[in-house]
């Protein structure tokens, strides 16, 4: 195997499990333990962050010089225990609109400042109540412990390329051995020893991940019998189903996939007749070379390699998070946004209310005068075009006739001009009537001229349901695309972030328009 180039990678507390395929397509899994041995002296006390990467490098190096493996390229399973994983739920919008949106919810259910963390998302479309959504599931993992395994790698030689969770890398693994369908709902258990863990995924995405504990005696001396332990996995698993329904789906999982050491067809019985679920034992010899199921890392370690998977789960890698840019987008700084319904909004909120209907009447004042001049303007050229006429008793009929016609066609340019005037001051009214209840502008720009038609506007808004803070402005903007005088019009939202105005955070947007 001195050709090999590429390995899989799973680190736990106490080993390092890597898997190696050779050229032939051959795998082979290599396990060593992790034994700290440096004890600390007066002279050199001990660090136990780098006594522990000291020794990560140290054992990750001899492992890949004993089995002659020359500066491979590495892919990392990240343990559960690592990572962060979240499911929530977005209206549904523009990809190129997700990202800032993605950043801002999330702040919410990771309890860190994201500017600590690497992150990685897919969005998941589907209906509610006839409205279409996104479901988000969103992976982190902090940037030290990236930055830890950059170290070790960098220090032995080896270039990483993945850094995923390894629920994803499970995932692959399974998908690859035709144990796990990526179309349908599929509940994963592991089960070993006295603990375990189930994980939901849904067309080969991980969900929701829940371990519970299956010992039930009080005193180390006694044991749980076969009976005991069934009954505690239908226990935690069904609890498991629960929270899984109320939270994520109303369809029921059909199908229960058992990791296991050994094959316990009473449990599948007990376990199919209770739940009401096909429930299949994975094949102990799903590892490559008919080696037996170790434990849930040496099928991480496995996944982790695997290139041929749905798009969908390429996704999830924190190195090309880690290379992309963080969104520049001031949303990321909001927190604790007192979303306030507008019907109880105080004497201060409705001040702010009625500055900014003020602002659009003095708007639609000023189109007004302006319009009013223009008119005054043409009714004085008018008259000067009158006086130049002469004395009408000394023109013929013709004659008249001819100054006529010749005045008609210049009202008719008049009236031309004021007809744009008039279109425009539509289209003011239209966008002041079509501003959601809790939105108003604080600047309306609309210029208009014989090639070029164009619209800036920016404001604020406040959102009554926290599920849906971006709704009023994606209201108004369907609005402005659907009305008669905009049909012809490319609007962009520039972007929204947190502005405050007196004592209160308040979301504010732009909006451009071009013909």
């Amino acid at each position: 195997m001195a050709n090999s180039q590429k390995i899989g990678l799973y680190l736990t507390e106490d080993k390092i499990v890597l898997s190696e395929v050779d050229s032939k397509n051959q795998q082979k899994i290599i396990s060593s333990p992790i034994t700290l041995s440096v004890i600390p002296t007066q002279d050199v006390p001990l660090n136990p962050d780098a006594n522990e990467e000291i020794h990560l490098v140290s054992t990750f190096q001899k492992m890949l010089r004993e089995n002659k493996i020359d500066e491979p390229s590495v892919s990392v399973s990240v343990p559960t225990k690592d990572v962060f994983l979240r499911s929530f739920v977005v209206p549904w919008m523009l990809t190129s609109e997700l990202n800032s949106v993605v950043f801002y919810e999330a702040k919410k259910y990771v309890p860190f400042d994201l500017k600590l963390l690497e992150y990685v998302y897919q969005s998941i479309p589907f209906k509610e109540n006839k409205q279409k959504r996104l479901r988000i599931v969103f992976f982190a993992v902090r940037k030290q412990m990236v930055a830890k395994y950059d170290r070790i790698f960098k220090q032995a030689g080896c270039k990483p390329v993945v850094y995923e969770p390894s629920l994803v890398s499970l995932a692959k693994w399974l998908i690859s051995k035709k144990q796990l369908s990526a179309d349908q709902k599929t509940a994963v258990v592991y089960i070993h020893d006295n603990s375990g863990q189930i994980i939901f995924y849904e067309k080969g995405i991980a969900f929701f991940v829940r371990e519970f504990s299956l010992s039930s005696t009080e005193t180390p001396e006694e044991k749980d019998g076969p009976d005991t332990l069934r009954a505690s996995i239908l226990r935690e698993i069904r609890k498991s189903f629960g929270y899984y329904d109320r939270q994520f789906s109303q369809e029921k999982i059909k199908e229960i996939l058992l990791l296991a050491p050994q094959p316990d067809l009473e449990l599948n019985k007990i376990l199919t007749e209770e739940l009401s679920v096909k429930v299949r034992t994975a094949d102990s010899s799903i590892v490559s070379g008919g080696q037996k199921i170790e434990g849930m890392d040496v099928l991480c370690a496995c996944g982790v390699g695997v290139s041929r998977v749905p798009s969908k789960l390429s996704a999830f890698n924190f190195i090309k998070a880690k290379l992309k840019a963080q969104p520049e987008v001031s949303i990321g700084k909001i927190s604790n946004i007192d979303l306030t319904p507008f019907y109880q909004w105080d004497l201060e909120e409705l001040m702010y209310g009625i500055q900014a209907a003020i602002v659009c009447v003095l708007l639609l004042i000023g189109i007004f005068v302006f319009s009013k001049v223009q008119l005054q303007n043409m009714e004085k050229h008018d008259a000067e075009l009158m006086k130049n006429q002469g004395d009408l008793a000394s023109k013929t009929v013709e004659m008249l006739d001819a100054d006529t016609q010749r005045n008609k066609g210049t009202i008719e340019s008049y009236k031309k001009i004021l007809e744009s005037r008039t279109h425009i001051s539509s289209m003011m009214v239209f966008v002041t009537q079509a501003l959601p209840e809790g939105v108003w502008l604080d600047n309306l720009d609309l210029s208009n001229d014989v090639n070029k038609m164009s619209i800036k506007m920016s404001g604020y808004f406040m959102a009554s349901d926290q599920g849906e803070q971006f709704k009023p402005v994606y209201d108004f903007l369907s609005a402005l695309k659907k009305d008669k005088h905009f049909l012809s019009m490319k609007f962009n939202l520039n972007g929204i972030q947190k502005k405050s105005m007196g004592s209160k955070d308040l979301l504010y947007f732009s909006i451009t328009g071009s013909l």
